[in-house]
């Protein structure tokens, strides 16, 4: 705002010149550039002129000038409106830091007072227009630091007709006997009734209704007292706006105050035409359907509304007033509200801006162009510039791998003006990427005094089922105790993050669909107090269940197994035994009973008790109201499954990691000239060997011995390894992308989790799978039968099975070319699979009505449906009476 301290005076102490009143008067107003310091006595403004020499616009600076004593009451006047311009040029900086400033001509300044100048710079042109004084405008400011450019159209404060004089068949209202307005929505009763039974639908909807407005031959109109509905007689000069130029979007709609929601900011003006006179010369942003009603019921209903284009098009593009300059966002701070009277012709209204939220002096307004702005006469695409499309919030599970899934779709989306926050709750912190419409918020949970995380329990059984045992619903079910444990003191410890993000605005949400209990209270949360829908994001394969195989009838029978139980070696995984599908069926049966019922009861029980939520928790109610579900599966390996609509394939991709510096040790290696062939072991971020069994790591051991002429690099978590062969190099964390790109890679023994199996795909490098817990042995399974690529068990790992299939795939060309081949299949698409998602997700998002269309009645299948209840139970009453009789 300028400085206080004495610096500021003795900086331009020789240009002073205190005949200030004298001057000012003879000083054009565009050429006082701010208020540069406050004294006691007065103010000091800069002042500066414009010249053009050779055409080329010039600021020669005249000096600093005061203002001491009462000045006059027109000076008085003068001087709050230099002052109501220099809080908003320092107000639109404050919204925009980054905004280009030009810096020469300039006096001599000390490097205060120029970061001073710098920061309200640079303002060209300031002017009054007939709005300033006419009885409905808003008083206007004018700021360009962009340029020196004018934005020039014939300002007007009413609507104008080209060509015609009133609509056509136009039949009057009669205007209401007694005027009893108590708002802005409800103004003149004959209107109001006439809406409801033209627009019916709408109509319990208070938001979207329009005004109601008096007109002249209304009881008020007549008794000259202007009322609450009477909008467009208002005076609106207590709401001051500024034109201001941007460096992309070119002019735009500011606020010259604070703004509050609900505040009618002002009427949209232009030209009205009939619909076939504007399109032969019409710029597409500034001509807008006049039927703005219909368009509304049919952004509510979908497209099954019988269409009628508006008859009337309202042009600002030559003349109008400030409205015009409001720029078009996906996520405006402005709505669209129009007005009736006059005329009972359902396409023809008046049209305004309203604010949709609080918003602070300085904030570019903007307002959504309708439900589909119209596209350019000449065929030119409008280009949205707005830079927030819809605002997410993903809510993954706890787990570098969930964020290295969603991290891909997330920084697509950012990129097509969608601004994505990851939101986590976890033991340590994610990197932030800091980026201006892409972050990641981690709420990082510690043990209280009350609650330890993780919890006692769950880290001894862990680390008994990560080895010992085959991992099942019952194990997983602990895990999810855990996430309802983290979730208690997230409640307790930080209700700050919670507030925050209830509290912040939002227009979708994307949540992992492996159960996440805080994402899933959150989520519930937001559409109780907002109304905001969401989408399912599917990273694992097995929690698919709900969005794929019980919503489309997919029958389990015929998937590999999740979790390997039975299944001894690589040939023991014949889908096609009626042993292998009793093997199935127990573990949906599991699923059902501790995931769906046990923990989901666990769950509601635990949530409810914290009194958050207004409904009941429910998980059921997650999956059935999700408008989609996105997965991260590849869609053209592994084996086929049925489809729908809402089922978004978004997994087959290849993502091109920025190159990573290898540590110093690892790049040694591979630089290495005597190193020939690596290969490389690595098993997730989870999976550990400090509670191995003794036969991994002999078998490993043996391994290395065989291979001695082998380099191996082992990302290993665990205890020290004594008397390790010099051929094996241990680092407790590798850029493991940069390893696999590297053509000394031969081979990659892995957990076969799923980022690592689509990383060593994508690097076209044979892979060897230990599978150890989760979906890997079902990755493994189904890489085996449709790729052929080997896997080991853990229980039943040996030095000679390894020895085996590691000499099979080095020494077997045809590993690397059925490699080669699997990942060109994946990729083959029409449109890549990243760019694909992110249209169809924004056509989710942006279109609520599709899901009319797209939800599947499956969705609410009941256990006892997917089990073939209803069928077995037919069978045995057959065969009860077919035998009853014998």
């Amino acid at each position: 705002m300028g400085h206080k301290s004495k610096e500021s005076t003795e900086c331009f102490k020789e240009y002073y010149d205190d005949s200030f009143l004298r001057h000012f008067r003879i000083v054009n107003e565009s050429n006082v550039m701010f208020i540069i310091g406050k004294s006691e006595n007065g103010k000091k403004f800069l002042v500066m002129t414009n010249n053009y020499n050779d055409s080329k616009p010039m600021r020669d600076y005249i000096g600093v000038f005061n203002v001491n004593g009462s000045p006059s009451e027109s000076m008085a006047l003068k001087i709050k409106r230099l002052e109501e311009r220099h809080n908003i040029i320092y107000a639109l900086y404050e919204q925009n830091p980054k905004i280009p400033v030009r810096m020469n001509p300039f006096a001599p300044v000390n490097w205060r007072d120029l970061k001073v100048l710098v920061r309200c710079m640079y303002l060209t042109f300031v002017y009054y227009q007939t709005t300033n004084r006419n009885f409905r405008g808003n008083k206007l400011f004018l700021v360009n630091y962009v340029d020196e450019e004018f934005p020039y159209f014939v300002y007007e404060n009413r609507c104008l007709f080209a060509g015609f004089q009133e609509p056509k068949n136009a039949k009057y209202f009669e205007g209401c006997k007694n005027c009893q307005s108590t708002s802005r929505n409800y103004g003149c009763s004959e209107v109001k009734k006439w809406f409801e039974d033209t627009f019916e639908g709408l109509t319990d909807d208070k938001q979207d209704l329009p005004i109601f407005e008096c007109f002249s031959k209304c009881s008020c109109f007549k008794k000259k007292e202007i009322c609450k509905s009477r909008v467009s007689y208002h005076n609106r000069d207590n709401i001051p706006l500024v034109i201001f130029k941007t460096t992309q979007k070119g002019w735009a709609l500011g606020a010259g105050k604070d703004m509050k929601a609900g505040e009618l900011i002002t009427e949209y003006v232009g030209v009205i035409f009939e619909h076939t006179q504007v399109r032969k010369n019409a710029d597409a942003t500034f001509a807008f359907d006049m039927d703005y009603m219909r368009l509304e019921l049919e952004g509510k209903f979908g497209p099954n509304l019988k269409k009628t284009n508006g008859f009337y098009l309202l042009d600002s593009r030559r003349i109008g007033n400030e409205s015009r300059f409001a720029n078009h966002s996906c996520s405006p701070n402005m709505k669209i509200v129009v007005s009736y009277g006059v005329y009972k012709t359902p396409t023809f209204h008046k049209v305004f801006y309203v604010m949709k939220q609080d918003v602070p002096i300085g904030s570019e307004l903007t307002v959504k162009y309708f439900h589909n702005p119209i596209n350019d006469p000449n065929g030119k695409k409008l280009k949205c510039k707005c830079g927030s499309d819809n605002c997410m919030i993903t809510l993954p599970i706890s787990s570098y791998s969930h964020i290295g899934s969603i991290t891909p779709i997330a920084k697509e989306l950012s990129k097509n003006n969608i601004n994505v926050t990851i939101i986590s709750t976890n033991g340590y912190e994610y990197k932030n990427p800091n980026k201006t419409n892409f972050r990641i918020l981690t709420n990082v949970v510690k043990s209280t005094k009350t609650r330890q995380y993780p919890s006692k329990e769950f880290l001894e059984r862990s680390t008994n089922y990560m080895w010992f045992q085959y991992y099942s619903s019952l194990i997983i079910k602990d895990n999810f105790k855990n996430q309802v444990n983290s979730l208690g003191i997230t409640f307790e410890e930080n209700q700050k993050f919670i507030n925050d993000i209830i509290n912040q605005k939002w227009d979708y949400v994307l949540i992992d669909e492996l159960i996440t209990v805080f994402g899933n209270v959150i989520v519930q949360k937001l559409y109780e107090n907002q109304n905001i829908r969401h989408g399912m994001f599917a990273t694992a394969r097995q929690w698919d269940l709900q969005s794929r195989a019980r919503a489309m009838g997919q029958s389990y029978a015929g998937r590999p197994s999740f979790f390997g139980d039975g299944i001894e070696n690589e040939n023991d995984n014949d889908l096609t035994t009626l042993n292998y599908g009793f093997k199935i069926l127990k573990e949906k049966i599991y699923e059902f009973v501790f995931i769906e019922w046990l923990f989901e009861k666990y769950a509601r029980d635990f949530v409810d008790s914290l009194k958050f939520l207004n409904n009941e928790y429910s998980q059921y109610w997650i999956y059935k109201n999700a408008d989609f579900s996105l997965r991260d599966y590849p869609d053209k390996i592994f084996y086929p499954t049925t489809t729908a609509v809402d089922v978004i394939e978004g997994g087959s991709h290849c993502i091109e990691s920025k190159e990573e510096i290898l540590n110093e040790e690892t790049k040694k290696i591979l630089d290495d000239p005597m190193v020939k062939n690596v290969i490389y072991m690595a098993f997730g971020g989870t999976v550990d060997f400090y509670n191995a069994p003794k036969n991994v790591i002999n078998s490993f051991f043996e391994m290395f011995n065989y291979f001695n002429e082998t380099t191996f690099i082992w990302s290993y978590k665990g205890p020290e390894i004594k008397n390790l062969p010099s051929n094996v190099n241990i680092f407790p964390w590798i850029q493991q992308g940069e390893v696999l790109k590297h053509l000394k890679t031969k081979l990659f023994i892995s957990h076969g989790g799923l980022k690592s199996f689509k990383e060593s795909l994508c690097n076209e490098v044979p892979m060897l799978f230990l599978p150890v817990f989760a979906e890997q042995f079902h990755n493994a399974i189904s890489a085996k039968n449709y790729i052929g690529l080997p896997f080991i068990n853990k229980f039943y790992i040996n030095g000679s099975e390894l020895k085996k299939l590691i000499s099979k795939l080095l020494n077997n060309s045809s590993y690397h070319e059925k490699i080669k081949m699997t990942k060109l299949i994946m990729n083959d698409r029409i449109i890549p699979a990243l760019q694909e998602s992110t249209w169809k997700i924004k056509q989710f998002i942006t279109k609520p009505y599709l899901t009319k269309f797209t939800k599947r009645s499956g969705i609410e299948n009941s256990w006892y449906e997917y089990f073939y209840f209803y069928e077995l139970l037919t069978f045995l009453i057959t065969v009860f009476i077919i035998f009853k009789d014998n």
